[in-house]
């Protein structure tokens, strides 16, 4: 498959659902009140948090979920 390609795409976003999904990040509610977001687009991931400390642990969290699905941070 080439990088770029339609169903590439497709594929690493439903990777990326089930990584955030089981890394058990709080998704819900507005983002005023999420200490942690999770912003995905194509391949590139931006962790963003309210404090360093829980920005460093949302990424450890998602880098051990992805390696179970085989993508690399």
């Amino acid at each position: 498959m080439r990088n770029g390609d339609a169903l590439a795409c497709f594929l690493f976003k439903a990777a990326m659902e089930k990584v955030v999904r089981d890394a058990g990040i709080q998704m819900d509610g507005t983002s005023c009140y999420r200490p942690v977001h999770i912003l995905a687009y194509v391949y590139d991931i931006v962790v963003v948090g309210r404090t360093l400390t829980t920005m460093k642990a949302a990424f450890e969290v998602l880098d051990k979920a992805a390696k179970k699905v085989g993508l690399l941070m």
